[in-house]
């Protein structure tokens, strides 16, 4: 594999900038934040669980997000325009590996087929929507342009739910 080299000072255009990430308090969201703190960006960390204490004493704003509801969704964006003024760059980061087998089926009792859990789908994809549809909103009332980056955990493949 080709090695991967980051230039910090590509990054320079950070400092100052108001970002907001979900699902930054653990795995690439939080690397992701502190690569951002080293730049000198105002992050907003909206996630379920609190980031680790050395973060948030680098000057984050923690809000307590579950991305599946809009309440918290528009709590977080809110939080950040109060503090900030502003919103320049969103990252939708927060997400879940796959934890339902679309194709097997599953019984509950007496009930028959049993609905399959749709958590993922909530979290990966309505998750990632509203959080772009709120952000494209904040940037634009920003008017300074920005811009919206989207990923989630990686779920599981049609293939590796046939496979089950």
């Amino acid at each position: 594999m080709a090695p991967f080299t980051i230039n910090n000072d590509e990054f320079s255009h950070l400092r100052g900038a108001v970002v907001i990430v979900t699902g930054g308090s653990s795995g690439i969201g939080l690397a992701c934040v502190k690569m951002l703190l080293n730049q000198g960006a105002h992050v907003v960390i909206g996630d379920i669980r609190a980031p680790p204490p050395e973060v948030l004493a680098g000057g984050v704003v923690f809000v307590s997000v579950d991305v599946t509801s809009w309440r918290d969704l528009k709590i977080m964006f809110e939080t950040t325009w109060d503090t900030f003024g502003r919103v320049d760059h969103v990252f939708a980061n927060a997400g879940i590996e796959g934890r339902e087998n679309y194709v097997g089926d599953q019984h509950e009792n007496e009930l028959g087929l049993k609905e399959p859990n749709h958590l993922t789908v909530q979290i990966n994809l309505i998750g990632i929507l509203n959080t772009t549809h709120l952000a494209i909103h904040y940037i634009r009332k920003s008017h300074n342009g920005g811009s919206i980056v989207m990923t989630a955990s990686a779920s599981c493949t049609i293939h590796e739910m046939l496979q089950t």
